[in-house]
């Protein structure tokens, strides 16, 4: 009888393990997914072809003075519609608004950016209300080129 006891104890502990094992390893494979197969055809259907640099210098076609006021002249055209800039752009400027002109002990995305002297903000709302914040970035020692970010 106690021949027969041990023998259950030792297979109740047995499959206890084994649960105990394939518990683990469902959780494993729940925890971390499997890696995507990169050579499977899905993935070659989604890749992108090499492509050789692309020569920047080459597609700018803004040489002169009279090619940038040209070109200057098209942008206002197509972005508003009009001849001429539209009065009263943009409704708001909050001048320098970087962290270190406020004080602010936070980080900011542009701090490792040697030449920058500060950003202004501008504010502009649509006819719905709805705000855009393009972002004007000041040098310290200017280049002659412009430096806008839209968010």
């Amino acid at each position: 009888m106690l021949k027969r006891l041990l023998s259950a104890a030792i297979f109740g502990i047995t499959v206890a393990l084994v649960t105990a094992l394939i518990l683990l390893f469902m959780l494993g494979r729940i925890l971390q997914p499997p890696q995507p197969d990169f050579d499977h055809p899905h993935f070659a259907a989604v890749s992108l072809p090499d492509r050789p640099p692309v020569d920047i210098e080459a597609l700018m076609d803004i040489r002169t003075d009279a090619d940038a006021g040209v070109k200057r002249q098209r942008l206002i055209e197509l972005i508003w519609g009009v001849p001429e800039l539209p009065d009263g752009l943009p409704d708001e400027v909050e001048r320098d608004i970087t962290s270190a002109a406020h004080g602010d002990e936070r980080e900011s995305d542009y701090d490792d950016m040697p030449n920058l002297a500060r950003i202004d903000r501008l504010i502009i709302r649509a006819e719905n209300g709805l705000p855009s914040y393009p972002y004007h970035f000041h040098p310290q020692d200017a280049n002659g080129h412009l430096v806008i970010y839209h968010q």
